[in-house]
C-alpha cells in the first residue's frame, strides 16, 4: 500500500508542469521554426505585392485600348488627344489635369467616378482642381498605385495648392504619346530628331493603329518623374502644359538621360563600377527587386525589378536592363540610327542590344 501511495504522488508532481529545460527545449523549437518560415512568409508578402500591381498595370492597359476604341483610336494622355485644350490654351476641361494626363480620360473606363469639373476653367482658376485632381490619383485611385510604392515626391517651382505626395507610379512612353513637333506638344520636330538623334518617327500620331506589333509596344511602366543621383524626393512639374511628358510620361527607359529610370548606378554604366556613395534612383522606378545585397546589383545592392505592360494588354517583369530593349518604346516602322547617329542608350543597352543602337547602321524597328 506505502509503495502504491508513493507512485500516486509521484505521479502527480509530475503532472503540474514542465521542467525548465522542457521549456527551453520547446522555446528554441518555435524559434527555429520561426527562423525558416519568416523568409517564406516576406517572399510570399513580397510575390503578393507584384501581383497586385501586375493586376493594376493590366487593367490599365485594358483601359487604354478601350478608350482608343471608343475614340476613333485616338490614345488617352497625348497633348494631342485627350490633352489638347490643355496643352493649347491651358484649359482644365474637367477631365486631363495636365496635357499628359492620361488617368483623367481612362477613369470611366476603370469604373471610377469621372470627377468631371467645370469646363473652361482657365489656368488661374483651376488649381485647386487640378492639386485635388492629382491627389486622389495617387493616394485614392487603388488602380494607379504600386503596392510598393510609397516614395515621396515635390512640386517643382510651383507654390501651394501644389504639395508633397506619394510619386506616381506609372507612365506611358512619350514616343508613343506625342508628335513629332516641338514641345510642349511633342518631344521635337521630324527633322530636329533626325538629325540630332538619328530617329525617325514617320511623321506618327499618337493613334492606336499607328503603334504598330501591340505585344511589343509599352503601353505604361513603372517609373516616376524626375529621379536625380541624389537622395531627395523626385520632384513634378504640376503645370496644365508641362513639356517632355510632365508628371504622366517618360521618354522610356532605352534613353540614357531618362528622368524616370536612371541608370547611372547600374554595372557596366559610367557610375555603377565604382563606389562613389553617390544614391542609386533606380529604386524610384523598378522598386520590387531583393532588397538584399548581390554583386551585380551595383553599388546600391539593389536588384532592381518592374513591370512593363504592353498594348495588347499583357504585363511582363522585367529587370532594369532587360527594359531598355528600344523595340519597346518606338512604334513599328520607326528608322534608328540615320546619318551614322547611334541611339543615345545605356552602355548594356549598346552591348544587349548592338543592332537596335547602331553597330550595324540603320535600323528598322519591328
Amino acid at each position: 500500500m506505502a509503495s502504491r501511495s508513493s507512485c500516486r504522488r509521484l505521479l502527480a508532481r509530475r503532472r503540474q508542469g514542465f521542467t525548465l529545460i522542457e521549456l527551453l527545449v520547446v522555446i528554441a523549437i518555435i524559434a527555429l521554426l520561426i527562423s525558416i518560415l519568416l523568409p517564406s512568409l516576406g517572399e510570399a508578402r513580397r510575390l503578393a505585392k507584384i501581383m497586385v500591381c501586375r493586376s493594376n498595370m493590366r487593367q490599365i492597359a485594358t483601359a487604354f485600348v478601350t478608350y482608343a476604341n471608343e475614340n476613333k483610336e485616338a490614345m488617352a494622355g497625348s497633348p494631342s488627344t485627350s490633352g489638347k485644350e490643355a496643352v493649347s490654351n491651358q484649359i482644365y476641361n474637367g477631365s486631363a489635369m495636365q496635357s499628359w494626363d492620361y488617368l483623367g480620360p481612362l477613369l470611366p473606363n476603370l469604373g471610377q467616378d469621372a470627377q468631371v469639373e467645370p469646363r473652361g476653367t482657365y489656368l488661374d482658376k483651376a488649381d485647386d482642381a487640378r492639386s485635388n485632381r492629382l491627389e486622389f490619383y495617387r493616394e485614392s485611385l487603388k488602380t494607379a498605385i504600386c503596392t510598393e510604392n510609397n516614395i515621396l515626391s515635390k512640386p517643382y517651382q510651383a507654390s501651394a495648392p501644389w504639395k508633397n505626395g506619394r510619386m506616381m507610379s506609372y507612365l506611358t512612353s512619350t514616343q508613343f504619346s506625342s508628335i513629332e513637333a516641338s514641345a510642349p506638344e511633342g518631344t521635337g520636330t521630324r527633322e530636329y530628331r533626325r538629325n540630332t538623334d538619328g530617329i525617325d518617327r514617320k511623321d506618327y500620331r499618337p493613334f492606336l493603329h499607328r503603334v504598330g506589333t501591340l505585344h511589343m509596344k509599352a503601353v505604361i511602366f513603372e517609373g516616376g518623374r524626375y529621379s536625380e543621383l541624389k537622395n531627395e524626393p523626385p520632384d513634378f512639374d504640376p503645370k496644365i502644359n508641362a513639356q517632355y511628358g510632365g508628371i504622366f510620361s517618360d521618354v522610356g527607359p532605352w534613353y540614357n538621360e531618362s528622368a524616370a529610370l536612371l541608370r547611372m548606378m547600374a554595372p557596366g554604366e559610367d557610375a555603377g563600377s565604382y563606389n562613389l556613395g553617390i544614391f542609386d534612383p533606380r529604386r524610384y522606378a523598378f522598386r520590387h527587386g531583393a532588397k538584399t545585397p548581390s554583386a551585380n546589383a551595383g553599388t546600391s545592392g539593389l536588384l532592381c525589378q518592374g513591370h512593363v505592360a504592353f498594348f495588347d494588354t499583357h504585363v511582363s517583369l522585367l529587370n532594369d536592363s532587360q527594359a531598355t530593349n528600344p523595340d519597346f518604346w518606338f512604334p513599328t516602322g520607326t528608322t534608328l540610327n540615320l546619318n551614322n547617329r547611334k541611339l543615345k542608350t545605356w552602355q548594356s543597352t549598346k552591348k544587349d542590344f548592338p543592332k537596335q543602337t547602331g553597330i550595324d547602321g540603320e535600323y528598322v524597328v519591328p
